[in-house]
């Protein structure tokens, strides 16, 4: 079986875990309760309680450059450069345990990078997944939207061309296509 990404947002500073996919599968077949103790291979955390790490989490390839597959977790309240500017935390996994290589912080108030990774956004605000390799150099690249971003919420989409590595900011992208309107929310599904 495949392992797991898991969030719990409201716990602490925000986990994110690893499963064994392995094990969840026994417990399945065996109709057996369990807990994320049994299950969990590694964990990454958000800054501090409130960032709501983990509120959003995915797998999402090897941004880093390290032949180790990612998992991207989403921290939307992340305060560092500003109220809620929020963040993207790039963790990798190898199997044994998970280490955050990379994180690229909202540089606006209310910007919120991180609420949205993957799937389809419960709330429009921010999104985020792996492109593929739009530089061509074998890297895979990311791109984060935030619907919010600009002070009439046009929106923007950030791309971040990959290995990612030590702690950016969305200024620190390679292109920023930017909402042409008051209120467009562009980047709300990136």
């Amino acid at each position: 079986f495949m392992d797991v990404v898991a969030g719990a947002p409201a716990v602490g500073s925000g986990p994110a875990w690893v499963l064994s996919g392995d094990r969840i599968g026994d417990a399945v077949r065996d109709g057996s309760t369990t807990t994320i103790g049994d299950l969990m291979l590694g964990s990454t955390t958000g800054v501090a309680g409130g960032d709501f790490a983990g509120q959003r989490v995915a797998g999402i390839g090897d941004l880093t450059g390290d032949g180790l597959a990612d998992v991207i977790v989403g921290a939307p309240y992340d305060d560092t450069l500003g109220t809620s500017s929020g963040a993207v935390l790039i963790a990798a996994w190898d199997g044994a345990g998970m280490a955050t290589e990379a994180r690229i912080e909202g540089q606006y108030e209310g910007e919120q990078i991180g609420a949205v990774l993957g799937g389809a956004p419960l709330a429009w605000r921010t999104r985020a997944a792996a492109i593929g390799d739009l530089s061509g150099d074998g890297v895979a690249d990311l791109v984060v939207g935030s619907s919010t971003a600009r002070l009439d919420s046009a929106g923007s989409v950030y791309i971040f061309f990959g290995p990612v590595a030590g702690t950016l900011s969305t200024s620190d992208l390679e292109a920023d296509i930017l909402g042409t309107r008051t209120r467009a929310a562009a980047g709300s599904d990136a």
